[in-house]
């Protein structure tokens, strides 16, 4: 399944997405880490296919194939995933977020109840934004973590 897809938001902004697993299986949506984009679903591909899961992996904005919104929050993420379920034609899903896609997923949990079967949250990303929380942080996710402001121009 292709794994460079793209949708236009209700406000316009594109939003990327990849397709793994089984086509016609119950959705999965899959929130991925930090650093990484919708490509890191891919390790669950053959999993997906085996267990009758459509895996859909969307970049959060300024991710990947999704174009930015500056002054995001995480409470802003489930009008995203929202507006990705309607385009595929898709009622109620399953949400996993894997480290950094934590707290993105809990926020769709808070703000889509009536939407999600289940959450799920792997190895959660603790809030990034203080710095006790990354003082055990592996030295290149602090490097990162401290040039998040920077980010874009740095690391595009």
């Amino acid at each position: 399944m292709p794994d460079s897809q793209t949708i236009l938001l209700p406000d316009g902004r594109k939003l990327g997405f990849a397709d793994y697993g089984d086509p016609d299986g119950r959705p999965l949506f899959y929130c991925h880490g930090w650093p990484g984009s919708r490509l890191q679903a891919r390790t669950i591909d053959g999993h997906g296919r085996r267990r009758g899961l459509r895996v859909i992996a969307p970049d959060r904005p300024g991710i990947g194939l999704s174009d930015p919104k500056p002054g995001r929050g995480f409470c802003d993420w489930p009008a995203d995933l929202a507006g990705l379920a309607d385009s595929l034609g898709i009622d109620r899903f399953l949400l996993l977020g894997i480290s950094g896609g934590g707290p993105y997923a809990l926020a769709a949990a808070a703000l889509l109840p009536d939407r999600l079967d289940g959450v799920a949250v792997v190895s959660g990303a603790p809030p990034l934004d203080r710095r006790e929380n990354r003082r055990d942080l592996h030295w290149t996710y602090r490097t990162l973590a401290s040039v998040r402001h920077f980010r874009r121009a740095v690391l595009p």
